[in-house]
């Protein structure tokens, strides 16, 4: 499983679903140089800039995921959800583990339940070992 493949299709199919206002602001938190700064703020606010509407996938976005090695099926989810866990990967790709792991454990200490359900979804996901304590809340 490619972390930063899947990050990328997931990023694709939350832009395309987005409204132009919200992919701007996407555009602008994955374009800042320090992704941790800031990032709980943005994190929690996805839901708000992006809706939370079901996302109904075409045959190849799933197809593309499959192939990517995501091997749950991401029915039912919600853009927010996918967004979410989309930056989640997007910062374990750019941050060294010390602060990721911050992050992912600011998120599951002061997210609120869709947040903290987005993070663990994002763990699954990880190719890497999640760092430190955090391998078991993952488990």
């Amino acid at each position: 499983m490619d972390a930063e493949t899947i990050a990328a299709r997931l990023w694709i199919i939350a832009l395309t679903r987005a409204t132009r206002p919200a992919a701007a602001w996407l555009c602008a938190v994955l374009g800042k140089r320090d992704l941790a700064e800031g990032f709980f703020e943005a994190y929690a606010a996805v839901g708000r800039k992006v809706g939370c509407e079901a996302v109904s996938l075409a045959a190849p976005e799933s197809s593309a995921l499959r192939d990517a090695g995501v091997a749950r099926p991401l029915e039912g989810w919600a853009l927010d959800d996918l967004t979410r866990v989309a930056l989640l990967l997007s910062a374990s790709l750019r941050l060294p583990a010390a602060r990721f792991e911050a992050v992912v454990e600011g998120v599951l200490s002061r997210g609120g339940e869709r947040e903290r359900r987005a993070a663990l979804g994002a763990l699954e996901l990880l190719r890497r070992p999640a760092p430190g304590r955090l391998e078991a809340v993952r488990s």
